[in-house]
């Protein structure tokens, strides 16, 4: 009884090892190779961030974008700008683990809308716009240092932190994931 209890533990086994094998079948893993790649972008106001990473958005007077990482996974990482909105996202590929951590550069001249539905963190230096909406649907964190708006509207229904500093007018803020909203810096009218 012991040795067919074995031998169907050991059939078990084998089974899972290539059924988890066949998983990983034409998965992309980092090489390990480090290279930046500049992306030519215009023309948006607003930002997805829908992939892996850290992000980090300055206001300036020209729009660019830098994606550092693995040679063999920068490529596979789409930005387009669909209706004002730059999305960065990855091809249908299936991307495995990175080697090299993602980091991208991002230059805007305006800037309305932040969303974050992948998993990584966006840091914002400085943000300054009429109407500025805040979204967090993915995990990870969302930082703006020096934010100067009338209306600000943050929308958090994913896993992360929102972590604010700066001045406006009115927010309006909704919670309903398992994430935190930080704006002890934030001074804001009502």
């Amino acid at each position: 009884m012991n040795i067919q209890r074995n031998l169907a533990i050991m059939a078990l086994l084998v089974l899972m090892a290539a059924i988890l094998s066949a998983c990983s079948f034409g998965v992309v893993v980092g090489s390990g190779r480090t290279t930046t790649e500049t992306r030519a972008v215009s023309d948006f106001s607003a930002v997805d961030f829908a992939f892996i990473g850290d992000l980090a958005i300055t206001q300036g007077n020209e729009e660019s974008l830098t994606i550092t990482g693995d040679d063999n996974i920068v490529p596979l990482i789409r930005t387009s700008v669909r209706d004002g909105v730059l999305h960065i996202d990855a091809s249908p590929a299936n991307i495995g683990r990175t080697v090299i951590p993602l980091h991208y550069e991002l230059t805007v001249k305006e800037l309305n809308a932040v969303s974050l539905s992948g998993l990584g963190n966006i840091e914002v230096d400085s943000l300054e716009s009429p109407d500025v909406s805040l979204g967090l649907s993915g995990a990870g964190s969302l930082n703006v240092g020096n934010l100067a708006a009338n209306n600000l509207a943050v929308n958090m229904s994913g896993l992360g932190s929102a972590n604010l500093a700066g001045e406006v007018n009115k927010q309006a803020v909704n919670v309903s994931g398992a994430g935190s909203y930080y704006a002890r810096d934030l001074r804001s009218q009502a």
